[in-house]
């Protein structure tokens, strides 16, 4: 199928999409999300990030960035507010909840991080809890993250992520 072709079928899908979507009594940022998923599978899902990108990123830009390769990877997501319960996004995909914290830092991740996930998880009723960093964790929050079963991914690991 050719470029001409796919958007064709990519515009017919949109309209259908928004249509079915108000029956369904969805929300626009739902729609939106759908379409903008229908968008990235059909010109690639290839995430435009590296390691040394998340270094000059402020704390929000680096939720942002995580939304985003998370969002290639087929999750569905939604950020909260500023007073977030020790969360910075929600994840969904096959069927499962995951609260995400989010840490932009330029030192060791400690203790309060994964506390604050684990947390979040009980309260906003998700399945699982991940602290993602740009950088590491301190040996406490690695111990403590094994132990209530946080995933505690460092920036390495979110590097293969990407």
């Amino acid at each position: 199928m050719n470029l001409v072709e796919q958007s064709i079928k990519l515009v017919i899908k949109t309209i259908w999409m928004v249509i079915s979507g108000i029956v369904k009594g969805l929300q626009i940022p739902e729609l939106l999300y759908c379409i903008r998923r229908k968008v990235k599978r059909l010109f690639g899902n290839k995430s435009k990030y590296s390691l040394r990108d998340f270094e000059v990123m402020t704390g929000k830009q680096f939720e942002h960035a995580v939304q985003e390769i998370l969002e290639t990877k087929d999750f569905r997501t939604r950020t909260l507010p500023w007073n977030d319960y020790g969360a910075d996004l929600i994840a969904e995909k096959e069927g499962l909840r995951f609260v995400i914290q989010c840490k932009r830092y330029s030192n060791n991740v400690g203790l309060d991080a994964v506390q604050e996930a684990y947390t979040a998880c009980r309260y906003y009723g998700c399945d699982k809890a991940w602290v993602i960093t740009n950088s590491e964790f301190t040996f406490q929050a690695q111990k403590m993250a094994e132990k209530i079963g946080v995933r505690a991914m460092s920036g390495k690991e979110l590097e293969k992520l990407i």
